[in-house]
């Protein structure tokens, strides 16, 4: 069923050189080897509106595509935004999203250029899964509800695709201490909703995270006793059953900070997470391989400050690009940095914009040509004005 969005909020119109010199090809490099600032830091959206947890994919044609929570917190709906060369689109409104309260977007893009999104949507006592798609010439399709556990609460989820053109969604769903995660996937031929924990559910199973190209497609924290550890789920060769494992070589990660994990450009996995280093809060790195087994190494450059939201993505076949918010005397402010390798650590750049005391949840996609897209909010749980953000980076 074909959907329309409603249109709202429009976004505030920059300079459309600066996307033409981040979608341009050639090659940008700094004096010290950091990150280069093409597109400097824009506030998108309607002064005055909150916005929370965005997140940016990538079309094959270049465009860039952010979604973002928008409104109070117990009635937010959801607004999508799209750049590129040819210009700034409008901020809409999904209206097919609600009417309950909607939070957490996660979006990708399949090879077709049709971008695929997930949310949770609160539905009578709990949150359910929200699905729809856009097809290239911008019609949306309600997909509909895709958890199947209306008594339970489903949170986090994510959206990816793989290289046949398989999309796979996951999410965590339960109450109290007892949480499972689940994962959906559709394609051209199956379709299926399973529950990856079965008798494991009895306790905690948290955010999971898809990696459909790389050996451990779903990764997620299972509790167990005081700790938590990393548990993955495998296919079987027929790709519909899956086996639980120990992701390989990971068993350094110091999985009690639940780090955020990554596509390493290896093609196996990396994790990113804070810890305290020399009485200062750190960004750490570690990389699935048999030396390393996850340890993590300092991977910020920064010289004061405590990190916070580390994310990180791979660019090119060597080089991981990483952002999050330092908590400074003076506020917040965003880094980003890089990590060459599995060792050589770049200089860290603080994007250029004032210092606020709210600054959250950087988050980042590669595109073409080395350019990497940020985007990040001003937590007006926290204070701050409840702006959202957009740069765009060449690394």
């Amino acid at each position: 069923m074909s959907r329309k969005a409603t249109a709202a909020t429009p976004l505030t119109i920059f300079g459309i050189s600066f996307l033409l010199a981040a979608l341009s090809p050639l090659p940008v490099r700094s004096d010290n080897g950091a990150p280069v600032v093409v597109v400097p830091p824009m506030t998108l959206g309607k002064s005055g509106v909150i916005y929370r947890n965005p997140t940016v994919a990538v079309a094959p044609d270049g465009a860039v595509t952010i979604a973002a929570e928008s409104g109070p917190t117990n009635g937010s709906r959801l607004v999508v935004a799209d750049l590129s060369a040819a210009g700034v689109g409008e901020a809409v409104t999904l209206d097919f999203a609600g009417p309950g309260d909607c939070s957490e977007p996660s979006l990708t893009y399949d090879s077709s250029g049709t971008l695929h999104l997930v949310w949770s949507e609160r539905r009578a006592e709990a949150h359910v899964i929200r699905y729809v798609r856009r097809l290239p010439g911008k019609q949306w399709h309600d997909e509909g509800i895709i958890s199947t556990t209306s008594a339970l609460e489903c949170e986090f989820p994510l959206v990816a695709c793989d290289r046949s053109g398989r999309v796979w969604a996951t999410w965590q769903a339960g109450y109290t201490t007892q949480y499972a995660v689940y994962l959906a996937w559709r394609d051209g031929v199956s379709s299926a909703v399973l529950d990856m924990t079965g008798a494991r559910g009895d306790h905690h199973n948290l955010y999971p995270q898809l990696f459909p190209d790389s050996p451990y497609p779903v990764v997620w924290y299972e509790e167990t006793g005081n700790s938590f550890r990393l548990r993955s789920a495998v296919p079987a060769p027929s790709r519909t059953t899956f086996e639980i494992v120990s992701p390989l070589d990971f068993d350094r990660l110091d999985v009690n900070q639940m780090p955020w994990l990554f596509q390493a450009p290896t093609g196996m996995l990396g994790g990113v997470w804070t810890d305290l280093v020399d009485n200062r809060v750190r960004v750490l790195m570690g990389f699935q391989s048999a030396l390393s087994r996850g340890e993590g190494l300092v991977a910020d450059s920064t010289l004061s400050g405590d990190a916070a939201q580390p994310f990180a993505v791979a660019v090119g076949e060597e080089t991981v690009a990483l952002a999050w918010t330092s908590r400074l005397p003076t506020g917040s402010a965003v880094f980003v940095g890089r990590v060459d390798g599995s060792s050589r650590v770049g200089p860290s750049l603080a994007l250029p914009l004032p210092a606020d005391d709210s600054f959250a949840r950087p988050r980042l996609v590669a595109g073409g040509g080395r350019l990497v897209h940020c985007v990040w909010f001003s937590d007006a749980s926290r204070g701050g004005r409840g702006s959202l953000y957009y740069a765009a980076l060449r690394f």
